[in-house]
């Protein structure tokens, strides 16, 4: 599957050859087997561009699928300054995959497993019908839904560097590391939806770059059905089954070892995380 044609490439052109794609795809596969940061690509080529990048993160899924592992669904990222939580505009939402090694067993992780990783509070909507067409509004996204459910995600950079440009962004699949799930509810009204808050906290106090520990998911439904839209234009059809991950609704924090991280959802429900302090 691939989704070279997003809004964000519309413009641009590969500049490397498919030989070069798959070399940096072997780069940043490399960079998480050895838990060892990277300079970002762009780096390595001043020419990248998103067009390239989109080749790259596909070829990397490429491999993991050829090693076994199963496509589950996709995430959509504004960026990795989480622009979403934190009021950010005009940013261009971008396509992460999600395979089923992503997600944790337990709620329990390890730092030692990662490069830098940092966790941030997230909604998963499980698609229930088979779409062919596209999603018009929230509440046809809500209506194909079969269980929301609260989420964190561990976001990890293959970089030694947390703001990169958007090409190097999309090539490392957004950063997208693990994925864990909360129970599920059937999927509330589309009112409701946009009422929800969440209290994300770490060790039961909210992070020092939140106010209040509390953020609205205003901007989370509309960049949702985006990514159901681009699922359905990439395959043709978003099939039942198919977990779609929102934006961010908090800004993400450090993985601290022997740490507590959790997120209430109101109307929703909860997710805590236990952060390890060493392999597991």
């Amino acid at each position: 599957m691939t989704t070279s044609d997003e809004k964000v490439t519309a413009r641009e052109r590969p500049a490397l050859t498919s030989g070069e794609h798959r070399r940096l795809a072997e780069v940043l596969l490399r960079a998480g087997r050895d838990r060892r940061a990277i300079e970002p690509l762009s780096e390595w080529h001043r020419e990248l561009t998103c067009a390239d990048a989109c080749r790259v993160r596909d070829m990397v899924l490429a491999c993991r699928l050829a090693a076994g592992e199963r496509l589950i669904g996709a995430k959509v990222s504004l960026g990795p300054t989480s622009l979403a939580a934190q009021g950010g505009s005009g940013a261009e939402p971008r396509l992460g995959w999600l395979t089923d090694a992503m997600l944790l067993p337990s709620g329990a992780v390890a730092t030692g497993h990662h490069i830098a990783p940092r966790v941030e509070p997230k909604l998963a909507f499980l698609v229930a019908r088979t779409m062919h067409r596209p999603i018009a509004t929230v509440s046809d996204l809500l209506a194909a839904t079969y269980r929301i459910f609260p989420c964190l995600e561990v976001v990890d950079s293959r970089y030694g560097r947390e703001h990169t440009g958007s090409a190097d962004h999309i090539a490392d699949n957004c950063g997208t590391a693990r994925l864990l799930l909360g129970r599920g509810v059937r999927p509330p009204a589309e009112g409701h939806l946009r009422r929800t808050q969440v209290r994300f906290e770490v060790d039961g106090a909210a992070p020092e770059r939140a106010s209040d520990g509390r953020a609205a998911l205003v901007a989370a439904p509309e960049a949702t059905v985006w990514l159901g839209n681009r699922w359905i234009r990439t395959a043709r059809a978003l099939l039942p089954g198919t977990l779609l991950t929102s934006t961010a609704a908090a800004p993400a924090v450090a993985l601290a070892p022997l740490a507590r991280i959790a997120a209430c959802f109101t109307g929703i429900g909860s997710v805590e995380l236990e952060v390890a302090g060493a392999r597991i």
